[in-house]
């Protein structure tokens, strides 16, 4: 666990700079680990429908997917990085319905656990 809150300070660091000059940025990271009987095709569904989630959010700048290749990551397979222009957009996006419908279709039937960990 050491190391993935290491992973995460790093990411940290090399943003601070750029959110001293903007204080309004928010960067939003999320852990999964899939259920051991989780598919392929549903981890697909799963970003793909994320990601129209997410292409609302009107102060989006990107979001990048990514698969863990280390053992350390305690069971924890894939990441999800937002970038965002404000910190509003972010917590009223948390609170939206697309955020209930995602947690309904997929979070809950497909993923094990999550880790949310937001930063501006």
């Amino acid at each position: 666990m050491k190391h993935l809150f290491l992973g995460l300070a790093i990411c940290l660091e090399a943003s601070e700079n750029q959110n001293k000059s903007n204080g309004q940025r928010a960067v939003n990271v999320v852990l999964f680990k899939f259920k051991s009987d989780a598919s392929l095709k549903q981890d697909q569904n799963f970003r793909s429908d994320f990601l129209k989630k997410y292409g609302i959010v009107s102060s989006l700048i990107d979001v990048s997917f990514g698969e863990n290749f280390a053992d350390m990551a305690k069971g924890f397979t894939n990441v999800k990085l937002a970038r965002l222009k404000y910190q509003k957009s972010l917590k009223i996006f948390s609170k939206s319905d697309n955020t209930e419908e995602l947690a309904f279709s997929y979070i809950k039937p497909v993923l094990e656990e999550i880790l949310v960990f937001d930063y501006y």
